[in-house]
């Protein structure tokens, strides 16, 4: 997970909390927490640490629970952005975040703050 210009370390001391999130954002599922499953994915979003080299990423446990990932067709869909809950039945979702030609990225996002713990803290050039 990367944390955009907020510290990794606060992250690892206060736990996810949704409200820092960007509601008035585009984003793809809704105002949640998205975990990457591509390292490099989540690397778009981590800053320089020190303000030079150095950047830190988030190694997260996700308690998914029962994913819902819609049919490919569903991608995109004005109403996806809306989302503040997985569907019914479900505990998070997961769906592609970025995808040039056949690459695709995937992400999990959790409605609820308690599902992700920062387990890791990488730090890399």
């Amino acid at each position: 997970h990367g944390t955009g210009s907020t510290d990794p370390e606060l992250v690892c001391e206060n736990g996810f909390n949704r409200s820092y999130s960007r509601p008035n954002t585009r984003t793809m599922w809704g105002q949640g927490i998205y975990t990457a499953e591509s390292a490099k994915y989540s690397d778009s979003y981590v800053r320089p640490t020190d303000g030079q080299t150095q950047k830190q990423m988030l190694l997260c446990l996700f308690a998914a629970g029962k994913v819902f990932q819609p049919p490919p067709e569903e991608y995109g869909q004005k109403s996806e952005r809306q989302t503040k809950e997985p569907p019914k039945g479900f505990d998070s979702v997961r769906g592609i975040v970025k995808q040039v030609g056949q690459d695709q990225d995937f992400a999990l996002i959790s409605y609820q703050d308690n599902q992700i713990y920062p387990f890791y803290r990488v730090t890399y050039e």
